[in-house]
């Protein structure tokens, strides 16, 4: 039950939503920390307006590993956009 309450409050003071703060959580008390690719598309939306740090905060991972997911991220689109092409 306490688990609930610090989520909410790290929503509040970090002003970001439950989901977002639950990550946060869920990396400061590590049991399932694993990103998917659904994360790292919301990433790139995050980052139309957030830092790599704020970022990385929030999925509890450092500035430098959201740079790295977002350049993989662009990296193997842009492959795979040029095999399409290709084809």
């Amino acid at each position: 039950m306490n688990e609930n309450w610090y989520i909410f409050c790290i929503a509040i003071f970090k002003n970001i939503t439950v989901e977002q703060a639950f990550n946060v959580w869920e990396g400061l008390n590590p049991k399932n920390n694993s990103i998917v690719a659904a994360d790292v598309a919301d990433m790139r939306e995050m980052r139309k307006t957030m830092t790599y740090k704020a970022i990385g905060e929030i999925y509890g991972i450092t500035d430098g590993a959201v740079f790295r997911r977002l350049k993989d991220y662009k990296r193997k689109n842009r492959s795979t956009a040029m095999e399409t092409v290709a084809s």
